[in-house]
C-alpha cells in the first residue's frame, strides 16, 4: 500500500497540489453536518480552499489584506483566487477561521472506508490511523 507523507488521521497535513494526487474529494463532506461558519466559507472559497484554510489557521485570527498578492501567506495557502475571493467579503479586516475538529472527524471516516475499499486490512488501518482495530471496525460500521 503506499503511504500518504502524513498520516491520514487526525493530523491533516496536505498542501493545495495533495488534493489532486489524493484519493480523498473534499466535495465527498457532509457538508450540511458541519457548523455554519465552515459551510459559509466552503460557499465563498470551495471545498478544497476551506480545509486547506481551516488545517493551517483553524482556531486562529487572521488578518485578510485588501488585495492579496501571490507572495501573500493566505495566498501560498489557499491559492490567489481563493484569497481574493476571501478578501472581497472579509478584505481590511480580521477573520477568525473555524477549527477542524468536525471536518477531521469526517476525513478520517471517509478515509478510512475508501482505504479499507481498497483492501487495505483492518489491521493496516488501525496502525496507519493510530486506531485500535475494533474502533476502525466500529467506524466502518457507521
Amino acid at each position: 500500500m503506499d503511504h500518504h507523507p502524513h498520516a491520514p488521521g487526525t493530523d491533516l497535513v496536505w498542501d493545495r497540489h495533495a488534493w489532486d494526487q489524493d484519493a480523498w474529494d473534499p466535495e465527498s463532506l457532509d457538508w450540511q453536518a458541519l457548523p455554519p461558519t465552515l459551510q459559509a466559507l466552503r460557499r465563498l472559497l470551495g471545498a478544497a480552499a476551506t480545509v486547506l484554510l481551516a488545517e493551517s489557521h483553524g482556531g486562529a485570527v487572521v488578518y485578510v489584506p485588501l488585495l492579496p498578492t501571490a507572495n501573500h501567506p493566505l495566498a501560498a495557502c489557499i491559492g490567489l483566487p481563493a484569497a481574493r475571493q476571501l478578501s472581497r467579503v472579509y478584505g481590511g479586516e480580521k477573520f477568525h477561521v473555524p477549527k477542524l475538529d468536525a471536518i477531521q472527524r469526517q476525513v478520517r471516516q471517509a478515509r478510512l472506508r475508501h482505504l479499507h475499499g481498497l483492501g487495505t486490512s483492518v489491521h493496516e488501518l488501525a496502525r496507519t490511523f493510530s486506531l485500535t482495530p475494533r474502533r476502525v471496525r466500529q467506524l466502518l460500521a457507521a
